[in-house]
C-alpha cells in the first residue's frame, strides 16, 4: 500500500465490526475494531485528548501480532465501544493473525465468545484524493 497522492489527510485501516446481534439494526455494530497501518494528519477516536487536541492512548507500544500498537479506546454515548490500533512504524502494510486482536477485546470485556464477527473491511477514511490501494486482504479466520 502507498501514500494517497493529492491528500490532506487520511488512514489506511482494517475496520472490523463485532455485535451480539448477526443482523445489528444500524450499519454498525457495538464493538469496532480498527487497525491503522498508515495515516496523514488525522487521530483516532479518543475517550480523552490533551491540550494540543492530540488524542491520549490508553496502552502504548503493546505487541500484538508481531508487531507494537498504541491502542485508543472511545466509548461512544449510545454505549458502543471503538478501539483503535496504530502501527507504531506506520509501515503502511501488515500480514498476520487478526486473532491477537480479537483477544484484546475480549479481555476487555468488550464482547464475548457468542459474538458475531458481522464485517471485515479495508480501505482508506478521509479527505479527498487519489486512494488506488494496490493490495487488501483478510483471510484465515
Amino acid at each position: 500500500m502507498v501514500q494517497p497522492v493529492g491528500v490532506a489527510d487520511y488512514n489506511a485501516t482494517y475496520d472490523i465490526f463485532i455485535d451480539p446481534l448477526p443482523e445489528p439494526t444500524d450499519r454498525n455494530s457495538k464493538t469496532e475494531l480498527m487497525i491503522w497501518l498508515n495515516w496523514y494528519n488525522t487521530r483516532p477516536l479518543a475517550d480523552r485528548y490533551d491540550a494540543n487536541g492530540e488524542a491520549i492512548p490508553t496502552a502504548t507500544n503493546v505487541s500484538l501480532g508481531g508487531r507494537s500498537w498504541d491502542i485508543y479506546d472511545y466509548s461512544w454515548p449510545n454505549g458502543d465501544h471503538t478501539l483503535s490500533f496504530l502501527d507504531r512504524s506506520r509501515s503502511g502494510w501488515w500480514s498476520g493473525s487478526l486473532t491477537p486482536f480479537f483477544n484484546y477485546g475480549l479481555n476487555r470485556g468488550l464482547y464475548t465468545n457468542d459474538h458475531y464477527l458481522n464485517s471485515v473491511m479495508a480501505g482508506w477514511e478521509f479527505g479527498p484524493g487519489d486512494y488506488t490501494a494496490h493490495s487488501w486482504g483478510a483471510v484465515g479466520f
